[in-house]
């Protein structure tokens, strides 16, 4: 059974959620009537979930400003992660900013104000959940 407050109504953007966890491996869209013979089309079905395995491990970037407005920020690949969500902002509590990178373990950062310090943590991700990093701040190089 499934919780969906237009069961029988026409909801182009419905949000259904099911009772109870269940694993899944295929999921049915199906189409009733459609006025003067239209033809059934889906636009935009979005499954959520998480898998049955363990979330990436964690991981700690090395984040240092290049100039001004410029920072590279580098990390250590977590094994069995799908991507990353590299966050900054300019306090570790409002990490506001995101990048969201797959295949690569460095972001070239060039959106900085000059004057300003930074904080940067990296959320590593699969399909069995987010590891979420902890925020370390944007290094200055020595003048």
């Amino acid at each position: 059974m499934t919780r969906h407050a237009g069961i029988g109504r026409d909801m182009p953007h419905s949000f259904v959620v099911l009772d109870e966890v269940r694993p899944v491996r295929y999921v049915r869209v199906t189409a009733g009537h459609l006025p003067f013979g239209g033809a059934f089309a889906v636009s935009g079905l979005r499954v959520f979930g998480l898998g049955s395995g363990q979330a990436p491990t964690e991981v700690t970037p090395r984040a240092t400003r290049v100039d001004g407005r410029q920072a590279l920020i580098e990390w250590d690949a977590a094994h069995d992660a799908q991507g990353y969500n590299v966050r900054y902002g300019l306090n570790p509590e409002k990490l506001y900013r995101s990048w969201l990178v797959y295949e690569q373990t460095d972001l070239d950062l060039r959106a900085l104000n000059a004057e300003a310090d930074y904080w940067v943590a990296v959320d590593a991700f699969d399909e069995n959940g987010i590891t979420p990093g902890r925020p370390v701040p944007i290094q200055r190089r020595p003048s």
